[in-house]
Parts: structure tokens; sequence; C-alpha cells
């Protein structure tokens, strides 16, 4: 039993608690109790939001078409076949990391998506219509496809078909699940239209699928735009030089099979890329020595006839002195002739229309300008064949390139064209020497000058024969050199499992959702909660001693407070009712407990608190123990007394003070011997000035001469004045709170009433409150006792307690 309290030390510790009310008790903890409670109240959202979480992520997997990726990788070995030759000279060497950045642009370029669509046929997709997912039959479709469409509009329309017999087939062409037309055609020959031409062969009789059979026609753009969403290429290991190559699509098979087309066809088109310049200098060099090798006969031929006319090609030893100096002017001629010849060659390269990734030699002999426009040339043109690796040549970047190189081209010919000039003005001036020294010779035949021309003549043709065989054995080599030589480390694979979406984790994040959204639905009710919930909750908001929690009554509904704790005094509501009771012996002043009269106020601070049901059962209770009780009904606004014990309301306290009626003709008497009433009255338009008066006063001392207990329902107190005028006429004063009713602040206002108009001798009952298992109760009360009920069960009719009930006890049961 724990330590009674005095009124003093009870008064004492309501200031200290109102002294500290605005410290420490403003940062309350944690209510685990408040916790507890919400959680009994939603314990199935812990189940539901979960629940509605994976349900969600189901039906989104179920809904939402699976995406396979598959892989491949390439390793990348440069090999440089070019070393020793003269072109290499002046050329930057070229980083393997860029030859790799390069392949990427090739891989991703048109060029190779084009050549892709020639070897793997996109144009048609086969598809069985589900329920919910189409699938797509790449590989296994029971048709084969080939179509010439002439109408634009049919593509991506979808092309239903169903045999109608081993050897015909029907085609219902759709859009948007509405007809558009209609075809009849014969497996294995055309079916022409003015829309379309369809040669359709079947693999497997369609009649063995279950399935509606469809295809779908796509434009090359459509194809080509598939390829370029779905490749991604990078560079895997810029050390090893590995390249990752990979490619998504819904159906596994297929994303396989485009892949491995891919790594093909680059294989080959990579090479062919760059060996395209080569070909076309080999074309130009072909050309010239097959012209200049046309001079050099003809030359030859001309040779010989002089040779056998004359009968010798030694006409020139007669004149030894004479021929010493036409050979030194010779030797000059022919170095002027070898600077002329270089000048050709820089022309082969400066108007060849492509280029490998050479460059244009710096050849020596050459004026400084020229070298520094051909290596500006040289620069321009590589930016140029990266540029055709990805872009076309319409594109405005790649002509504003192209008229840069080609007015580079023109500058610089323009400048070998001047530095011809002066090289041919030097030949003139030799030949002017040779021709005065020929003049000299009077005395020999002039075909001595004719030998030596022709002679000439072959000469410098044979030398720049030489020079074109050189350029194109060069080329020759150099097509083999720095050529990237791929090796497939790893073939594209067949994926198992879809890289999205991803199920485990789809089903993982649902359920943490769930249950994130379940603990934020508990903490948002925690935090939203401003109640009362329980018991220990109040006796945490206040220091004013909780005398009672009285049991939700669950038997029956009422549209008003009864009096029922005489139809079953051995209920859980009725021995709640005798701890109230019992602790209310102990809060009478010592004086009044020796006369034995006792005067209760019962009030609240809203309405539908159950002030008058705790105050019509407490009386009943108290007058089942023999003692004499009296309710009075002094709610004069709003009474509900009479209503409650199956009375009248045509006169009471109203009609008493105003002196109408006497005392005797309003008591009224109740099912319970011993407990009388006296109801409200006809509702008055000033109650307050009617307590104010003697006559008040004087009922409340007429009463306690007549009963042993006097019950004073009141109106509430947050809504009129009414009750704080009665309480200095009562000996104990008790505020009723509803359960997950009243608010937090009420107990709070409630202990500041207290203080402020020095009431004592107050005390809390807790209404209404949920009940804690199916056989009893483990209320405890603040008064100085804690009483509690295990062995009494409230008795109910089992015909009255359907099959909900009996579920609703077992779910409940764990909250005892």
């Amino acid at each position: 039993m724990a330590q009674y309290l005095t009124e003093e030390e009870r008064f004492r510790k309501l200031l200290q608690a109102e002294d500290t009310d605005s410290g420490e008790n403003l940062l309350e903890a944690i209510d685990f109790a408040k916790i507890l409670y919400i959680l009994r109240k939603n314990w199935y959202w812990l189940s539901i939001l979960p629940f509605l979480s994976v349900s969600l992520a189901y039906l989104y997997l179920r809904y939402t078409k699976p995406i396979f990726q598959s892989t491949a990788n390439l390793k990348m070995e440069v090999k440089d076949e070019s070393t020793g030759l003269d072109l290499r000279i002046g050329l930057n060497q070229e980083n393997p990391i860029d030859n790799i950045a390069g392949e990427l642009e090739v891989i991703r370029s048109p060029l190779i998506y084009e050549e892709v669509l020639n070897n793997i046929n996109l144009s048609v997709e086969y598809y069985a219509e589900g329920r919910i997912l189409d699938n797509e039959m790449h590989g296994f479709s029971p048709i084969e496809v080939q179509a010439v469409v002439l109408n634009e509009n049919f593509y991506n329309y979808r092309f239903y078909i169903e045999s109608e017999n081993e050897q015909d087939y029907k085609i219902v062409v759709r859009s948007n699940k509405s007809t558009v037309t209609e075809y009849q055609g014969r497996f294995g020959e055309w079916l022409k239209n003015k829309d379309i031409e369809l040669l359709i062969k079947q693999k497997q009789p369609l009649s063995s699928y279950s399935e509606n059979i469809y295809f779908v026609l796509n434009t090359k753009g459509k194809a080509i735009n598939y390829l370029a969403s779905n490749l991604e290429a990078s560079i895997l290991n810029p050390q090893a030089k590995i390249i990752a190559i990979s490619f998504k699509d819904h159906n596994a098979t297929k994303a396989r099979d485009v892949l491995k087309t891919i790594s093909e066809v680059y294989r080959v088109k990579s090479v062919e890329i760059k060996n395209r310049a080569n070909r076309q200098k080999k074309e130009y060099l072909d050309a010239q020595i097959e012209k200049t090798e046309k001079e050099l006969n003809m030359y030859e031929a001309e040779m010989e006839r002089f040779i056998i006319q004359n009968k010798t090609n030694n006409i020139e030893g007669k004149i030894s002195e004479l021929v010493n100096k036409i050979q030194q002017l010779t030797e000059e001629r022919y170095k002027v002739n070898a600077k002329l010849q270089v000048l050709i060659e820089l022309e082969i390269f400066i108007n060849q229309r492509f280029v490998d990734s050479k460059n244009i030699p710096l050849l020596p002999d050459v004026d400084g300008a020229i070298l520094q426009q051909i290596s500006e040339l040289n620069r321009l043109r590589q930016i140029r064949q990266q540029q055709e690796l990805s872009e076309t040549s319409s594109t405005y970047s790649f002509q504003v390139l192209d008229l840069k190189i080609n007015n580079l081209q023109k500058n610089i010919n323009e400048s070998i064209d001047r530095y011809k000039k002066k090289i041919l003005k030097e030949l003139a001036e030799i030949t002017q020497k040779l021709a005065e020294i020929e003049a000299s010779f009077l005395g020999l035949p002039s075909k001595i000058t004719e030998f030596n021309k022709l002679k000439k003549k072959y000469e410098t043709v044979q030398t720049y024969y030489n020079n074109l065989v050189q350029q194109k054995i060069q080329i020759g080599l150099a097509e083999a050199g720095t050529v990237p030589n791929f090796e497939i480390i790893s073939p594209a694979s067949l994926p198992s499992l879809p890289i999205s979406p991803k199920k485990g984790l789809i089903y993982g994040v649902a359920g943490g959702v769930g249950v994130l959204l379940s603990l934020l639905l508990i903490v948002g009710k925690y935090l939203l909660k401003d109640t009362i919930g329980s018991q220990q909750e109040l006796e945490k908001l206040t220091t004013l001693p909780v005398v009672g929690s009285i049991p939700k009554y669950r038997r029956q509904k009422m549209e008003h407070s009864k009096l029922i704790v005489h139809h079953n005094p051995k209920s859980v509501i009725s021995e709640a009712f005798r701890n109230i009771r019992t602790n209310l012996d102990f809060m009478f002043p010592r004086s009044e407990k020796e006369v034995g009269q006792k005067v209760v106020s019962i009030t609240s601070t809203i309405s539908g608190e159950g002030k008058t049901f705790v105050t019509i059962n407490l009386g009943g209770i108290i007058a089942m123990s023999g003692l004499r009780v009296v309710i009075l009904d002094l709610d004069m606004r709003k009474p509900k007394v009479h209503l409650g014990l199956n009375g009248t309301n045509e006169k009471g306290v109203s009609t008493i003070l105003i002196g109408r009626h006497s005392l005797e003709e309003c008591l009224r008497t109740t099912e319970i011997d011993n407990l009388s009433y006296i109801s409200a009255g006809p509702i008055p338009p000033n109650p307050s000035e009617l307590i104010l008066r003697n006559e008040f006063k004087e009922l409340i001392k007429t009463l306690k001469e007549l009963y042993d207990v006097v019950l004073i329902d009141t109106p509430p107190v947050g809504l009129v004045t009414d009750a704080m005028l009665i309480m200095p006429q009562a000996d104990v004063r008790f505020f009723v709170l509803r359960n997950n009713y009243s608010r937090r602040g009420f107990a709070k206002n409630i202990q500041k009433i207290a203080l402020h108009q020095q009431i004592r001798s107050i005390g809390l009952i807790l209404n209404a409150v949920e009940e804690k298992g199916k056989y009893g109760y483990g209320y405890g009360y603040g008064y100085g006792y804690g009483y509690g009920y295990g062995y009494y069960e409230e008795k109910f009719d089992s015909k009255t307690q359907n099959w909900l009930a009996k579920v609703k006890s077992i779910v409940f049961f764990w909250k005892k």
C-alpha cells in the first residue's frame, strides 16, 4: 500500500509542480506507454503498408518488360609496319590511347550501323501477343517475312497473321487496336497491292500457337536509332587496350545476336575505313605511272631510231672539252629537275582527296614557307579524318573544315607554282648556256644537238617515273603499317538474368518503403495525438491524484448516460466505481468523516467527457453500500441526469431556487434503494444568478442533513462559470476526463485552476478506458492506493458474442 499524503503535502507538491512547469517538465521524455497504445490501435498498418508496397512492386515487375544486356570485350593490338619509310619523317606519332578513343567512335558511327543492318534483319520484328506483355519471337518465329513498303503509313502497324489452312493465310493490319485493312495470301508467294508487297514463308504451323502472332515493319531510321540507343562502348582497360561493348534489349537472344554482328562488322569495317585513302592514292599514282611509261617508250623509240640512222651514239667524243662543259650543265639541270620532281611529289600528296593517318612528308629542298603550309594542311587533314568516323560530309562543321583544306591546298599550289617558275627560270638559264655551247659547234652536224635534247628529255622522264614507282611502293607498305588489329577475347554472351528491373532490389526497397511509411505513420500519430491515452499518461501530466479509471462500456450503445452498475454488480465497471468509492473516503476532511455528511461535485472540462455517467453510477454504487445518496443536477443549461435515471424534468433545482416547488416535490426515487435525485428542472435564463442565491446554500445544507452523500452534476468548467460557483459548496471535487477524447492540456488547465483558485480535495477520474484484456484490468489509482482487478469477470450472453467478437478477442489477446 502506498504512503498516505495529507492535503497540505499534496498542495505543496502542486505548488512545486507549478513552479517547475515552465522548466524541465516542458521537455517531456518519450512516452512509451503512448507509443504502445498507438501501436495497439494501428498494428494493422504495420502489415498493410508493407504489403501494399510489395504488391505495387509486384505489379511493377509484372507489367514491366525485363532488359537484358549482352557484353563482349575486344583487345586492340597496334602494329607499326611503316618503320624505316621516308614518309614517316616529320609525322606526329599517335598515342595508343587516342587510337582506342578513335576506335570507339568507329564502333558508334553510322557506317557500322548501316553495315550491321545489311547482316542482320532488323526491319521486321515478330511478336506473340500476351494478356499483359507481348514477347518478341527473335530467332524462333514460325514465319519469315520479306516486305516492300509502298505506303509509309504502314510502318509500325501490327500485322496479325493466322493460317486458314496449310497454304493460305489471313492478315489483319491494326493500328491502336483499330483495324486498318485485311489481306489474304498464300505462303511462299508474293502478295502485292498499292500499299505493300509481302512474301511470307511458314517455318512452323501457326495453328500450333495459342497466342496471336503479329509482326511489325520498321524504317531504316528507326532501326539505326534502335542500335544507337542500345549500344554502349567504353575503354575497359587503357593499359591493356581492351574495349568493352554491350547491347541491351528486352530479348536476351536478340541482344547477343546484334552484339555479335556488330563485333564482326567492326573488325572488317575498321580496316576498310583506314585503307580507303591509300586506295585512292594508289589509283592516282597508277594513272601517273601509266602516262609516264608512255612518254618513256616514246623517247626510247626516238633514241633507237636516231642511233640506227647515224650508226653511232658517240658524236660528242670529238670535242671532249665542250662535252665536259655540257655534262656539267647537264648535272646542274638534273639537280634543278630533282627539285622539280620534289614539287611534283608534293602535288601528288596535296591534291589527293583522302589520306590515312600518315601526314604529307616534309621533303628536303623545298621552300620553308611551303613547308609551314604543308604542316598546317597535315593538321587539318587529320582533323577531317577523325570527323569522317562520326560525321557525314553534309554536316556544317565538316563542310567548313573541307573549305579550309581546299583554300590551304590552293595557297600551297600557288606557292609551288611560284617556286616552279623560279626553278624553270634556272632551268631556262642552263638551257640557254647549253645552247650557246652547242652554237659554237658550227662544224658539227645539227643532229648532235637533236640527240642530246632527246637524251636529256628521256633522263628527266625516267627520274620522274622512278619517283612515282617509289611512292607507290611506300604507300603499299604503309597500308600494313599502324593498322589496329582486334581480337575478340570475350565473345558476345547470352545473358541469363536481366539488368533491369532487379527483383530483389525492388522488393527490398518496396518493403523498406512500406516499413518506413508505417513507422512514419506511427510517429505522425504519436506527434499529432493530443489526447490522453491512458491513466499512466494522465499521471505524468499532472500531480493531482487520479482516483480511478472507468472502463469503456461496450455491451450496448447508449444514446445518453444511464445507470448500469445495478444490472451486473460484479462487472469490471462496477468494480471500478467501488474503487472510486473507496478512494473517496480518503479524500474527505477528517471533520466531515466524523459527521458523515459529504458533498461531492463532479464536473469536466468540455461536454462529452462522461461526467453525468460517472455521477449517476458513482451514486448508484455508493447507495448499494447502504448509504443514503442524492444526486443534484445543477447542469441547468444542458440537463441529463433525469434521462439516465428514466425520469422527467418538469420540475427540479431551478423551480426550487425560485420558490415554485418544494424540495419534497422535486425529490425522485430510482431503481436502487437509498438513491434519489433532483433533476435540473426547466432551463432558466440565468443559471449563474440562481446558484449565487442563498436558497442554493440552504438547499445544500438541507440535503446534507437528509442524506449521507450529496453528488452534484455541474456544468463543464471550460464552457461556463457555474461549476466554479458550485465548488466552494462541495467537500470533494471530481474532474472527469475521457480517454482518447480529452486533450492533454485539459489536465494542466485543471491543475492551474486548483492552484489559482486554491481549491483542495480535487481528484481526477479517467473515463472510457480501453480494455487491456478479456479477464480483467490492471488500473492503479494515484491517490495513495493501488487497487486493481484480476478475478472479476464480466459475464456476457454467449448469444450476443458473434464471430467477429471472438476473432477480435484473439487478435487483441497479445495486448494483455
